[in-house]
């Protein structure tokens, strides 16, 4: 089940981990900016993009290491495609 909303540093913080596996979660600001929530608590902006019809996902800090707004500046910079990638970029957070 997808979660989408707008990304603020208090409502990750306030994030709970999941009993088993991993959370993610879906910025509703930026199409490929993801937060990761793992059971073990620990919580990871990722970009989470398809390439080439596989999924990916791309770290680009820990909650506490980065903010929100950094994040969505590394989401910028990371998600355009580069000419190794297909046009079969499409967000995951369906």
């Amino acid at each position: 089940m997808a979660h989408k909303f707008p990304f603020t540093d208090d409502r990750l913080e306030a994030l709970k981990p999941p009993e088993r596996g991993e959370l993610i979660v879906y910025d509703q600001r930026k199409p490929y900016l993801a937060m990761r929530v793992t059971s073990g608590g620990a919580k990871t902006f990722i970009l989470y993009r398809r390439v080439r019809g596989a999924p990916r996902k791309i770290r680009l800090g820990a909650l506490g290491e980065i903010d929100v707004r950094e994040a969505r500046v590394r989401e910028g910079r990371q998600a355009r495609p580069d000419s190794s990638d297909t046009a079969d970029l499409g967000c995951a957070c369906g």
